[in-house]
Protein backbone atom coordinates (compact mmCIF):
# COMPACT_ATOMS: atom_id res chain seq x y z
CA UNK A 1 0.00 0.00 0.00
CA UNK A 2 1.34 3.42 -0.98
CA UNK A 3 1.39 6.14 1.65
CA UNK A 4 1.50 9.82 2.40
CA UNK A 5 4.01 10.32 5.22
CA UNK A 6 3.17 12.41 8.27
CA UNK A 7 -0.59 11.86 8.29
CA UNK A 8 -0.96 8.85 10.60
CA UNK A 9 -2.22 10.76 13.64
CA UNK A 10 -4.55 13.08 11.76
CA UNK A 11 -8.30 12.59 11.18
CA UNK A 12 -7.81 11.86 7.48
CA UNK A 13 -8.67 8.78 5.46
CA UNK A 14 -6.80 8.39 2.17
CA UNK A 15 -5.96 5.75 -0.44
CA UNK A 16 -3.70 5.51 -3.50
CA UNK A 17 -4.55 3.14 -6.33
CA UNK A 18 -2.01 1.24 -8.43
CA UNK A 19 -1.93 -0.61 -11.73
CA UNK A 20 -3.78 -3.59 -10.28
CA UNK A 21 -6.76 -1.25 -9.82
CA UNK A 22 -6.62 -0.32 -13.51
CA UNK A 23 -6.41 2.96 -15.37
CA UNK A 24 -8.66 5.64 -13.85
CA UNK A 25 -8.44 8.29 -16.60
CA UNK A 26 -11.12 8.66 -19.26
CA UNK A 27 -8.44 10.10 -21.57
CA UNK A 28 -6.61 6.78 -21.68
CA UNK A 29 -9.36 4.18 -21.56
CA UNK A 30 -12.89 3.24 -22.55
CA UNK A 31 -15.56 4.97 -20.49
CA UNK A 32 -17.19 1.81 -19.12
CA UNK A 33 -13.85 0.30 -18.13
CA UNK A 34 -12.65 3.49 -16.42
CA UNK A 35 -15.96 3.90 -14.57
CA UNK A 36 -15.71 0.32 -13.34
CA UNK A 37 -12.11 0.84 -12.25
CA UNK A 38 -13.02 3.99 -10.37
CA UNK A 39 -16.03 2.40 -8.71
CA UNK A 40 -13.99 -0.62 -7.62
CA UNK A 41 -11.29 1.60 -6.18
CA UNK A 42 -13.76 3.79 -4.30
CA UNK A 43 -15.24 0.64 -2.81
CA UNK A 44 -11.78 -0.66 -1.91
CA UNK A 45 -10.99 2.69 -0.27
CA UNK A 46 -14.18 2.48 1.78
CA UNK A 47 -15.84 5.57 0.31
CA UNK A 48 -18.89 6.22 -1.85
CA UNK A 49 -18.33 7.39 -5.41
CA UNK A 50 -21.36 9.66 -5.32
CA UNK A 51 -20.08 11.35 -2.16
CA UNK A 52 -16.86 12.19 -3.97
CA UNK A 53 -15.70 15.07 -6.15
CA UNK A 54 -13.08 14.97 -8.92
CA UNK A 55 -11.05 17.77 -10.50
CA UNK A 56 -10.86 18.48 -14.23
CA UNK A 57 -7.10 19.02 -14.41
CA UNK A 58 -5.41 21.59 -16.66
CA UNK A 59 -2.08 22.37 -14.91
CA UNK A 60 -3.75 25.53 -13.61
CA UNK A 61 -3.48 27.45 -10.35
CA UNK A 62 -7.23 27.21 -9.72
CA UNK A 63 -8.25 26.01 -6.25
CA UNK A 64 -11.96 25.45 -5.60
CA UNK A 65 -13.78 25.27 -2.28
CA UNK A 66 -16.16 22.30 -2.45
CA UNK A 67 -18.95 20.86 -0.30
CA UNK A 68 -21.66 18.21 -0.52
CA UNK A 69 -23.42 20.15 -3.30
CA UNK A 70 -20.46 19.17 -5.51
CA UNK A 71 -20.82 15.43 -4.80
CA UNK A 72 -20.47 13.30 -7.92
CA UNK A 73 -18.83 15.98 -10.05
CA UNK A 74 -16.23 14.53 -12.40
CA UNK A 75 -16.64 11.01 -11.02
CA UNK A 76 -18.49 9.60 -14.03
CA UNK A 77 -17.10 11.84 -16.78
CA UNK A 78 -14.58 14.63 -17.33
CA UNK A 79 -17.17 17.15 -18.45
CA UNK A 80 -18.62 17.67 -14.98
CA UNK A 81 -15.29 17.77 -13.13
CA UNK A 82 -14.52 20.80 -10.97
CA UNK A 83 -12.46 23.24 -13.05
CA UNK A 84 -9.45 23.29 -10.75
CA UNK A 85 -6.16 21.59 -9.94
CA UNK A 86 -6.87 21.86 -6.24
CA UNK A 87 -9.98 21.30 -4.16
CA UNK A 88 -10.47 22.18 -0.50
CA UNK A 89 -13.20 21.38 2.00
CA UNK A 90 -14.17 21.48 5.65
CA UNK A 91 -16.95 18.94 5.13
CA UNK A 92 -16.51 15.62 6.93
CA UNK A 93 -16.97 12.60 4.70
CA UNK A 94 -16.77 14.39 1.35
CA UNK A 95 -14.10 12.54 -0.61
CA UNK A 96 -11.66 14.59 -2.69
CA UNK A 97 -10.33 12.76 -5.76
CA UNK A 98 -7.47 13.22 -8.20
CA UNK A 99 -5.79 11.25 -11.00
CA UNK A 100 -2.03 11.52 -11.54
CA UNK A 101 1.03 9.98 -13.19
CA UNK A 102 4.34 11.75 -12.32
CA UNK A 103 2.83 15.05 -11.13
CA UNK A 104 2.62 15.34 -7.35
CA UNK A 105 -0.63 14.62 -5.53
CA UNK A 106 -0.37 16.75 -2.38
CA UNK A 107 -2.47 16.72 0.78
CA UNK A 108 -2.76 19.90 2.86
CA UNK A 109 -4.49 19.68 6.25
CA UNK A 110 -5.13 22.31 8.89
CA UNK A 111 -5.25 20.28 12.10
CA UNK A 112 -6.69 23.21 14.06
CA UNK A 113 -9.56 24.19 11.73
CA UNK A 114 -9.89 20.66 10.29
CA UNK A 115 -9.71 21.74 6.67
CA UNK A 116 -8.47 19.40 3.92
CA UNK A 117 -7.12 20.13 0.43
CA UNK A 118 -6.00 17.75 -2.32
CA UNK A 119 -3.86 19.40 -4.99
CA UNK A 120 -2.25 18.43 -8.32
CA UNK A 121 1.16 20.15 -8.58
CA UNK A 122 4.04 20.02 -11.07
CA UNK A 123 6.76 22.22 -12.50
CA UNK A 124 4.26 24.13 -14.65
CA UNK A 125 1.90 25.25 -11.88
CA UNK A 126 3.93 25.74 -8.66
CA UNK A 127 2.00 28.95 -7.95
CA UNK A 128 -0.96 26.76 -7.02
CA UNK A 129 0.82 26.32 -3.68
CA UNK A 130 0.41 30.05 -3.02
CA UNK A 131 -3.24 29.89 -4.06
CA UNK A 132 -3.95 26.84 -1.90
CA UNK A 133 -2.50 28.44 1.23
CA UNK A 134 -4.35 31.65 0.39
CA UNK A 135 -7.62 29.70 0.29
CA UNK A 136 -6.86 28.27 3.76
CA UNK A 137 -6.20 31.68 5.24
CA UNK A 138 -8.84 33.74 3.41
CA UNK A 139 -11.74 31.26 3.37
CA UNK A 140 -11.14 29.29 6.58
CA UNK A 141 -9.07 31.70 8.69
CA UNK A 142 -6.25 29.17 8.91
CA UNK A 143 -2.78 29.88 10.24
CA UNK A 144 -0.03 28.31 8.10
CA UNK A 145 1.68 27.23 11.35
CA UNK A 146 -1.17 24.73 11.79
CA UNK A 147 -0.99 23.18 8.32
CA UNK A 148 0.59 19.83 7.47
CA UNK A 149 1.63 19.21 3.86
CA UNK A 150 2.44 15.76 2.49
CA UNK A 151 3.64 15.01 -1.05
CA UNK A 152 2.57 11.68 -2.52
CA UNK A 153 4.26 9.52 -5.19
CA UNK A 154 5.69 11.57 -8.07
CA UNK A 155 8.64 11.67 -10.43
CA UNK A 156 11.93 12.33 -8.62
CA UNK A 157 15.03 14.12 -9.86
CA UNK A 158 16.92 10.93 -10.71
CA UNK A 159 14.24 10.13 -13.29
CA UNK A 160 13.17 13.60 -14.37
CA UNK A 161 16.02 14.09 -16.85
CA UNK A 162 15.26 15.92 -20.11
CA UNK A 163 16.96 18.10 -22.75
CA UNK A 164 16.70 21.89 -22.30
CA UNK A 165 13.78 22.16 -19.85
CA UNK A 166 12.16 25.60 -19.58
CA UNK A 167 13.18 25.78 -15.90
CA UNK A 168 16.81 26.46 -16.79
CA UNK A 169 15.76 29.96 -17.88
CA UNK A 170 14.05 30.75 -14.57
CA UNK A 171 16.24 32.16 -11.74
CA UNK A 172 14.07 30.64 -9.01
CA UNK A 173 14.86 27.14 -10.33
CA UNK A 174 18.67 27.54 -10.42
CA UNK A 175 19.25 25.35 -7.35
CA UNK A 176 16.89 22.66 -8.64
CA UNK A 177 18.21 21.98 -12.14
CA UNK A 178 21.50 20.21 -12.77
CA UNK A 179 23.28 19.24 -15.97
CA UNK A 180 24.13 15.54 -16.25
CA UNK A 181 27.02 14.01 -18.25
CA UNK A 182 24.94 13.10 -21.29
CA UNK A 183 24.04 16.75 -21.89
CA UNK A 184 20.53 16.63 -20.49
CA UNK A 185 19.22 18.30 -17.34
CA UNK A 186 17.88 16.78 -14.11
CA UNK A 187 14.94 18.62 -12.57
CA UNK A 188 14.34 18.42 -8.83
CA UNK A 189 10.64 19.24 -9.06
CA UNK A 190 9.88 17.86 -5.60
CA UNK A 191 12.68 19.83 -3.95
CA UNK A 192 11.50 23.05 -5.58
CA UNK A 193 7.88 22.50 -4.52
CA UNK A 194 8.81 21.65 -0.93
CA UNK A 195 10.94 24.78 -0.69
CA UNK A 196 8.02 26.88 -1.94
CA UNK A 197 5.73 25.46 0.75
CA UNK A 198 8.25 26.26 3.49
CA UNK A 199 8.93 29.76 2.13
CA UNK A 200 5.20 30.46 2.35
CA UNK A 201 5.11 29.76 6.08
CA UNK A 202 4.41 26.08 6.64
CA UNK A 203 6.88 24.80 9.29
CA UNK A 204 9.54 22.56 7.78
CA UNK A 205 8.82 19.88 10.41
CA UNK A 206 5.25 19.70 9.07
CA UNK A 207 6.22 19.16 5.42
CA UNK A 208 6.64 15.54 4.35
CA UNK A 209 8.06 14.20 1.10
CA UNK A 210 7.75 10.93 -0.75
CA UNK A 211 10.56 8.54 -1.56
CA UNK A 212 8.42 6.83 -4.20
CA UNK A 213 9.52 7.65 -7.75
CA UNK A 214 6.63 7.01 -10.13
CA UNK A 215 9.03 6.48 -13.03
CA UNK A 216 10.83 3.65 -11.21
CA UNK A 217 7.80 2.23 -9.40
CA UNK A 218 6.40 -0.10 -12.05
CA UNK A 219 3.17 -0.73 -10.13
CA UNK A 220 2.22 2.94 -10.62
CA UNK A 221 1.44 4.67 -13.90
CA UNK A 222 4.10 7.08 -15.20
CA UNK A 223 3.62 9.47 -18.11
CA UNK A 224 7.37 9.80 -18.58
CA UNK A 225 7.92 6.04 -18.57
CA UNK A 226 5.22 5.75 -21.22
CA UNK A 227 6.99 8.36 -23.34
CA UNK A 228 10.43 6.75 -22.93
CA UNK A 229 9.68 3.04 -23.29
CA UNK A 230 6.25 3.04 -24.94
CA UNK A 231 4.35 1.62 -22.00
CA UNK A 232 0.56 2.18 -22.30
CA UNK A 233 -0.61 5.42 -20.74
CA UNK A 234 -2.81 5.41 -17.66
CA UNK A 235 -3.40 7.28 -14.43
CA UNK A 236 -3.57 6.19 -10.82
CA UNK A 237 -6.01 7.73 -8.39
CA UNK A 238 -5.76 9.36 -4.96
CA UNK A 239 -8.73 9.93 -2.66
CA UNK A 240 -8.84 11.66 0.72
CA UNK A 241 -11.49 12.76 3.20
CA UNK A 242 -11.86 14.09 6.72
CA UNK A 243 -13.15 11.56 9.27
Amino acid sequence: MYRFDGLDNLPINYSISDKSDGNTSFLWGEKDEVENNRQSFYTKAGVEADKSVMMALSHSTNVAVVDSSDSGKGVHDNRTGVNADGIITKEVGLTLSIIVADCAPVIFFDFNKRVLALVHINGMNPDIIDETLNKFTSKFNSDTQNIVVSFGPCILKESFVVPTPFQIELPEWKDYVKDVPDGRTSIDMLGFLINRVIELGVPEAQVFKTDIDTYKEEDLFSHRRSAVIGEPEGRFMVVANII
